[in-house]
């Protein structure tokens, strides 16, 4: 493998590291989004206008996500991002491989590719040759491993446990919220909180009678209630 090769591993490693944080960081949010989301249409009972741009918004954003991935790795290739230049990383590895020469690496590069033509050709396959046994014997996730991600992958974990608890403990409302986001294009109408039953029955009013009449609830209600009477028939004089 050349020395080219080794440097381009080593920026695939690293935008692989990277890559995978954020996957990480999309399913830590989306994990709560997702429990918020079925939490609000359990009470809400969202139109379909609503759940149909909660959807599109969340394909737009998942799409743009891949977009941007697929772009960013196909710029890196062609050399168009100046942070992600080859000449970079092989500046980033001469630091710690040679602290005190730097640049021993990107030299070694441009030598495979006769950037200097001057030196032997013996002289400079042996130098190269001792680039490549330190860039095969070093361990490249010491620079791209900058904090220890355990954390968010136990937070990431313990979410998951979470809202599965959560779910099992109201399966019924959950799988009904699920079920009426599942089927965004049908209305659903929110169950009403209670109903009023008429005990009295059907009434006839002679003008100037005061009618007392009894009203019960299917459950408990507030303490105040307005209510407004429509006489079924038009009063006769």
């Amino acid at each position: 493998m050349s020395v080219k090769k080794h440097i381009q591993n080593f920026r695939s490693q690293f935008l692989r590291y990277i890559f995978i944080g954020n996957i990480l960081y999309i399913g830590l949010i989306g994990s709560v989004l997702f429990l918020l989301l079925i939490f609000l249409e359990s009470v809400f009972y969202f139109l379909p206008r609503t759940k149909l741009i909660i959807i599109y918004t969340i394909a737009i954003s998942f799409t743009g996500f891949i977009i941007y991935w697929l772009a960013i790795s196909q710029l890196i290739k062609r050399e168009n991002i100046k942070s992600y230049k080859i000449n970079k990383f092989a500046v980033i590895l001469g630091e710690k491989l040679f602290p005190n020469r730097k640049d021993t690496i990107l030299n070694a590069m441009q030598l495979e590719y006769g950037a200097e033509k001057h030196e032997s050709e013996s002289l400079a396959n042996t130098y190269i040759r001792a680039i490549l046994q330190k860039l095969k014997n070093f361990d490249f996730t010491i620079l791209i491993v900058k904090k220890n991600r355990s954390k968010l992958k136990w937070t990431l974990l313990f979410t998951w446990i979470f809202v599965i608890i959560i779910f099992s403990f109201n399966y019924q409302l959950s799988s009904e919220s699920f079920f009426r986001l599942r089927n965004s294009n049908k209305v659903f109408h929110a169950p009403k909180p209670f109903k009023l039953l008429n005990v009295t029955g059907t009434l006839d009013i002679l003008g100037g009678e005061k009618p007392t009449i009894i009203i019960k609830s299917s459950t408990i209600i507030p303490d105040t209630i307005f209510l407004f009477l429509t006489p079924t028939q038009v009063s006769t004089k």
